[in-house]
Order: C-alpha cells, then structure tokens, then sequence
C-alpha cells in the first residue's frame, strides 16, 4: 500500500493494482491467500475493505460512522473501529472496537471482540475484554489468551484463557502491572498442536530502567496455568512460527539508538548475538522457522542461524 493504491505482487507476475483511493493503508492477507482485508481513513473516520487476491471489487466490510449501538454499557456513547486480525479461519476477520465515553464522564477503558465474516458481512458480539487489546488464538480457534494491564489505582496485569464461544475465562498468571508496561503483538506464541503457550512479560514499566531489558518468560500448560521458565535480557521477544526457536532485542545504549539482535533456544536459554542494530528492529520470521527479517539503521536484512545477513 502506497496510501493511494493496494498493490499485489506475484512471484511470477509482478506487481498489479488491487484497489485504489485516497488513505489506504495496513493491509493484511487472509491465510489461505484469497483476501486481502485493508483500512482506509476518511473525513468521517475508519473503514475496513477487503478484496480478492486475484482481482475484483473491493467491498466495504465495517465504517466507524455505522457501527451498532445496542447493549452500550451506561456511561459510554458509541462504539469505535480498533483493530482488525485475520482470526481462526479463513475467511473470519477477528474485529476490536473501543468504547467511547459519553462527554464529561471518566469512565474506564473497554474494548470489545467482534468476528466478521468476510463472505457475507456478518458481523457477531464474540466477548468483552476490557483492557486487552487483542486476543491470541489458538491453532484450533477454540480458545485464546488476553494481555491486561492495570490501572494506575490498581496496577495489576493479568494472562486471562477464555473459549472462543463464550464461557468463564480462567486466569493463568498475574503480574505488576500499570498502564505504562510495555505491550507488544509477539508476547504470545501458541505450539503448533494448541497444547501449550509461551508468554512473554516485561519486567518494568515503558523506560523505566534506562535502558528497559529485562523479560519474564512463562509456559502454559494444559491445566490453562502459566509457570515462570526464566527471566531474559531482552526488550522483546519473537518466537519461531514452530515454537522451537526464538530471537530477541535488547538495548545497549541510554538513547536507546542501538540495540542488539540475539538468537536463542525457545525458553531463552543458549543465546547467541547475531547482529549489533542502529535503530534497528526484529520484523518476523518466515513460515518455516528457518529465516527471519530484521531492520538495521533503515535497511532490510533477511537472516538465518549460521548464516551471513543479506540486505
């Protein structure tokens, strides 16, 4: 996406245009491949479109301007587009609103996770989920896991399992947690089979140390309880898509400008420093498991254990 246009780009085709207009942006392809779900921003608020990967009319999924108003909570006005993820499935799109206050009232922060099928346009109330800002499916779409952070009144975070379908969600851990803690998308990496989870928890807040290293890793077994594994000298975490391996950051310097790049095994035992980064970052890994891309001093690098980077 180039904010104007949605392209598409073939291993043997090339590159074609898949849909165009002002403020496209984030778009995300289904995992079988067949859709492609974007977001575009306009003078009344955001909109989630989709279209097919091969071609065709882009239809509008969700706009901010028409979302439902039934069962608001009392203190709160509207409802708000988030975020969208494709979720369990292929053509189910995993939605998160936001809701808004009515004016002059402190009510507390509340978000909402909706499904909508892409097909059809559907659009289904799954649960509530208060703080968290997203949830981590497992392979089966049957359960999923929750990050929440506290408040500054009551600063404590919780790893909450609830089903899909409804049901009473089971704490698995709690923590120290105020709103300043860092969150980020690879805290939770579910194996392959569904059995078990890793689950990533900074230590302290956003900045506080200088520099902010320092991770709790926990492993959540069958029983939907997470045990501490061990504790890292990372900032973040990003698990393998097999769950065997994992790569980390960490800072080295106060201004935060450079940051190291370590591969390790998947409970962070074993680490070996693959790179020194100058405002770098860990992009992700490939679906294997066997290269990952990185960020270094603005430049793209594909990686592997063993192996020299390649810009």
């Amino acid at each position: 996406s180039d904010l104007n246009a949605l392209w598409a780009v073939d291993r043997d085709g090339g590159a074609r245009q898949l849909a165009q207009g002002s403020g496209i942006n984030s778009p995300q392809l289904s995992p079988d491949e067949q859709w492609v779900a974007y977001r575009v921003y306009t003078n009344t608020g955001l909109q989630l479109w989709a279209v097919r990967w091969q071609g065709g009319e882009a239809r509008l999924l969700l706009d901010d301007a028409t979302l439902p108003t039934d069962r608001l909570p009392d203190g709160y006005e509207r409802r708000a587009f988030s975020d969208s993820r494709w979720g369990p499935g292929n053509k189910a799109l995993t939605i998160i609103m936001s809701l808004i206050p009515e004016p002059e009232i402190m009510a507390p922060e509340r978000r909402e996770l909706w499904q909508l099928n892409v097909e059809t346009g559907a659009l289904k109330f799954m649960n509530e989920l208060g703080r968290a800002w997203r949830p981590y499916y497992a392979p089966d779409g049957q359960e999923y896991l929750v990050i929440e952070y506290g408040s500054e009144e009551d600063p404590q975070g919780a790893v909450t399992l609830r089903a899909t379908e409804g049901g009473a969600a089971q704490t698995a851990l709690t923590f120290p947690a105020s709103p300043g803690k860092l969150g980020y998308d690879a805290q939770v990496a579910w194996d392959s089979d569904g059995s078990a989870a890793w689950i990533a928890i900074p230590n302290a807040d956003y900045g506080q140390p200088t520099p902010p290293n320092g991770t709790k890793l926990y492993r959540l077994d069958d029983t939907g309880q997470a045990q501490e594994v061990n504790e890292i000298d990372a900032f973040m975490v990003h698990w393998s898509p097999d769950g065997e391996r994992m790569a980390y950051t960490r800072f080295i310097s106060e201004t935060l400008e450079l940051n190291e790049l370590y591969l390790a095994n998947a409970d962070g035992t074993n680490p070996e420093l693959y790179v020194t980064m100058t405002q770098g970052e860990f992009i992700g890994w490939s679906p294997s498991g066997k290269r990952f891309l990185y960020q270094d001093n603005y430049q793209i690098y594909a990686g592997a254990a063993g192996e020299a980077p390649r810009r």
